[in-house]
């Protein structure tokens, strides 16, 4: 887990470092597009390999595709940051003050309320959904496991249309897309809860995915963005918070009952809002990049 949280937070710095700012947000939308993938194509690989060779080669697929990504960064990835100094290695009084700076800092915060709000509602779904959708409503394993795969792939989608609106608009007017959409997917499975059923829970996080997808790379790329030389403690802490988010609503979620998404719609509603008042912490921008 630490070796994953190391490459994630490593690919989302790298981004900041060999681009002009007005093309960080398109390439991170695009890295976000493959990482979507992971999630939703892990599942479908490891039933094929569990199916074809049994449960433990699939510890033998994570053990080679580790080893492939350890040699190929080892020797294909060169030091991408022009303002690290050779031969230096910043100590743990240089990243502590580093993260108290970030803090004091009103743009930075708002990016990573952003980020932390406006995407740990999937921690919500994933506590409570799988025992509303299977366990309530009667669908299969199989089903519901095709209704994650499109919601990820709706991520992948609301990307795509990062990519295509950052073209003609800022990261930060996109972010002011985004967030209110959110909110809107989120004030859905609220209403839905009154007559639960699986349109009523999953069409809100097709919407919802989207949303994501408009403040994922956006939210990263102006946090890296707000000092180049630090990208990658911006990164991590960035990335500590979106995480610590999802995780505590997800541990909140799952101690109230979980035959219903009122709960989960109710405290996903709350993170949402959050992340549309954060905006107000970000500065006002030109219609164009």
């Amino acid at each position: 887990m630490a070796g994953a949280a190391a490459a994630i937070i490593v690919a989302r710095a790298l981004v900041q470092d060999p681009f002009p700012p007005a093309r960080v947000a398109a390439t991170m939308a695009l890295v976000a597009m493959l990482q979507s993938i992971a999630p939703a194509a892990a599942p479908i690989l490891g039933g094929v390999v569990d199916w074809l060779l049994g449960w433990r080669e699939v510890f033998g697929l994570l053990a080679v595709t580790g080893i492939s990504l350890f040699v190929l960064s080892a020797t294909r990835l060169a030091e991408t940051n022009p303002h690290r100094r050779s031969g230096t290695v910043a100590g743990w009084g240089d990243i502590a003050a580093r993260f108290l700076r970030m803090l004091g800092l009103r743009r930075y915060v708002g990016y990573v309320i952003l980020l932390s709000f406006a995407t740990c509602g999937l921690f919500g779904f994933l506590s409570v959904g799988p025992a509303v959708i299977i366990g309530v409503l009667g669908h299969s394993r199989l089903e519901f496991s095709i209704m994650l795969f499109v919601i990820a792939t709706m991520f992948s989608v609301g990307n795509y249309c990062t990519s295509r609106l950052l073209r003609r608009m800022h990261g930060d007017r996109v972010l002011k897309l985004g967030a209110p959409l959110n909110l809107f997917a989120m004030s859905l499975p609220f209403a839905g809860s009154l007559a639960p059923s699986a349109v009523t829970i999953v069409v809100p996080m097709f919407i919802y995915a989207i949303a994501s997808g408009l403040v994922f790379p956006n939210a990263i790329s102006g946090a890296v963005s707000v000092d180049p030389r630090i990208a990658g403690s911006a990164a991590s802490f960035q990335g500590f918070a979106q995480i610590a988010s999802g995780a505590l609503l997800a541990f909140v979620i799952a101690a109230l009952p979980t035959n219903t998404m009122r709960w989960m719609a109710i405290a996903c509603l709350v993170m949402a809002a959050g992340a549309v008042i954060a905006l107000l912490l970000l500065p006002l921008r030109p219609a164009r990049a």
